[in-house]
């Protein structure tokens, strides 16, 4: 699941039942490695025979993944944040689809982390703005 983090590819797709067209990334990945992996196959097998219906392959299981990936990636960008010389907050506030205010938080430093030094720039999270007044932001 880490190559769909990796390469901002979506999890969920419109149904969650395998083998199902539209399924997701998550599901299809999955299915793929039943091809491969005798341990992964005779757990597909179980949920496909009815045997087992706890299989841990809901949303509900791809939402928590995507959580804890989210959370270590925000590690990752703060420890390298923690290093830098230099850097910059920037943020942000435009209404979301329900026309609640959310402000983006994103971070610009100097990356010394690698031996190729360049200024990057990463968002960290969307935070929810009650009061949009200067002395509310």
């Amino acid at each position: 699941m880490q190559y769909l983090a990796e390469n901002n590819g979506a999890f969920c797709g419109k149904t969650e039942k395998l083998y199902q067209p539209n399924n997701g990334n998550f599901l299809g990945l999955t299915e793929m490695l039943a091809k491969f992996d005798p341990t992964m196959q005779e757990h597909i097998r179980r949920i496909k025979d009815g045997e087992t219906h706890d299989h841990y392959l809901g949303h509900q299981i791809q939402n928590e993944l995507i959580e804890l990936m989210a959370s270590e990636v925000k590690k990752i960008i703060i420890d390298k944040l923690k290093l830098a010389k230099y850097f910059s907050i920037i943020l942000d506030c435009t209404p979301d689809v329900t026309h609640k205010e959310q402000m983006s938080l994103i971070v610009r430093f100097v990356n010394i982390s690698h031996c190729d030094i360049k200024v990057v720039e990463h968002f960290i999270e969307f935070l929810i703005v009650e009061d949009t007044t200067g002395k509310g932001l």
